[in-house]
């Protein structure tokens, strides 16, 4: 059982102000929570409204420019936040009275816990460790554009040793909203930025379950770098499907030293690729 003031709240903004307007009154009413809200460089001044209205909220804000990254808005709530225990919900996700209360009491080290049933809206929506989330460096920000950054964060979690377990999904519900609001502040749909973003992930977990190590940022981007540009240049052409090589990290086998050349040690050089082969509708 987690005590009080264990948990914190985060949600982000970019244009929901709408959606936050709705969603935080019904959180702040609850008691023995903290409440983090990242302006995500909201045009709508988000943070601003929240602090005028709900003065004990923790406001971050952050502004890069005009597209919206939810990785890094989340992870940016996430490192303000102190309590063992961090929710992170989708500002578009309504919870009924009591839910943090009764979901805090049933919070048990080494889990993360997702809504049970999921729907489309609340797939975003998990709570986990912070310590966890500090063990795995948080959401991957290389993702851009629309999807896999949650899908990425659950694995990472399962990759660091903590486990899925549901909560009631059934007492959060839905603030419906068209899919150009999802898309409002990135460069493109939802289908082109899923397709790349999620095959992205899956070249990400076979270098890691291979290496049997977490992947360092700059080998992140050239992976998702290069994935990119090969999708591009086949959706430019009109065509559906491609083949591309992820390179490894080198391996290097060492051979012993012998009686006959007592210090001079031979390699063997290896360089390694992830074949893949892609097509698509």
């Amino acid at each position: 059982m987690s005590a009080p003031n264990a948990l914190t709240y985060i949600t982000t903004c970019k244009a929901r102000l709408d959606h936050l307007r709705q969603t935080l009154p019904r959180v702040a009413a609850q008691p023995g929570i903290s409440i983090v809200v990242v302006d995500y460089g909201c045009p709508e001044r988000s943070g601003h409204w929240v602090r005028e209205n709900f003065p004990a909220v923790q406001v971050v804000f952050v502004d890069k420019g005009t597209r919206f990254n939810l990785a890094d808005a989340r992870n940016a709530g996430g490192h303000a936040a102190l309590t063992p225990w961090l929710a992170f919900f989708d500002a578009d996700i309504l919870v009924e009275k009591g839910y943090f209360q009764q979901v805090s009491n049933a919070l048990t080290s080494g889990h993360y816990y997702r809504p049970a049933p999921v729907t489309l809206q609340t797939w975003g929506s998990v709570i986990c460790e912070r310590s966890a989330f500090l063990k795995v460096g948080g959401y991957d920000t290389v993702y851009e554009g629309w999807g896999g950054e949650d899908d990425d964060f659950y694995t990472l979690l399962e990759f660091a040793g903590s486990r899925a377990a549901p909560v009631d999904g059934r007492v959060l519900s839905e603030i419906p909203h068209p899919d150009a609001m999802r898309t409002k502040f990135h460069s493109e749909g939802k289908r082109r930025s899923h397709q790349r973003n999620q095959l992205y992930r899956m070249a990400k977990f076979d270098l890691m379950r291979l290496n049997r190590s977490f992947m360092p940022l700059p080998l992140r981007q050239q992976v998702y770098a290069q994935i990119k540009e090969k999708l591009d240049e086949k959706h430019a052409l009109g065509m559906s499907e491609m083949e591309i090589d992820i390179v490894l990290p080198k391996a290097l086998i060492e051979y012993p030293l012998t009686e006959e050349a007592p210090g001079q040690r031979a390699f063997t050089h290896v360089g390694r690729t992830l074949h893949y082969s892609i097509k698509w509708d």
